[in-house]
């Protein structure tokens, strides 16, 4: 999942979204199916340079028992976000912290990322670009129309 968000993302909007995905995850294993899961962050350039940082942090391996707490935190939790991978963008080399105006901005948040790292037939949910982006808050539309996608339901 791409948690990237623009400085205007309430909240209350990254914790509807993650708990929309939380409940889809959920549903996945009740049904026996192994799901393995990321985080996925990438920025772009502030200015016209063509620098992007990219933050990937597996969340569960398809052989881990789910822990609904851990997924939530870092698919609903602000502080994932703002606590550990915008954190994790000051290691980057000092040309790229430049560009993506790390420490006060951080880039600006591809909406599509490059999903050449993960394997065909992943459900890969782009980011939230401005706050009122209801399109996963409806918990329950969200999970039955990626099951039907599935062909699950």
């Amino acid at each position: 999942m791409n948690i990237g968000a623009t400085y205007d993302v309430s909240t209350e909007d990254m914790i509807k979204r993650g708990k929309s995905v939380v409940s889809l995850v959920y549903a996945l294993e009740r049904i026996g199916l192994r799901t393995e899961l990321y985080t996925d962050a990438q920025a772009k350039s502030m200015g016209s340079g063509r620098e992007t940082a990219r933050e990937m942090v597996k969340i569960k391996d398809a052989a881990d028992a789910l822990d609904p707490a851990m997924v939530m935190f870092a698919y609903a939790h602000p502080a994932f976000l703002r606590g550990m991978l915008l954190t994790a963008m000051h290691e980057h080399p000092a040309r790229i912290q430049d560009s993506l105006k790390v420490g006060s901005a951080y880039g600006i948040p591809l909406k599509s990322l490059a999903n050449d790292v993960f394997p065909e037939g992943c459900i890969i949910l782009s980011t939230v670009m401005r706050s009122g982006d209801h399109s996963v808050s409806n918990v329950e539309a969200f999970v039955v129309k990626h099951l039907k996608d599935l062909g699950l339901i």
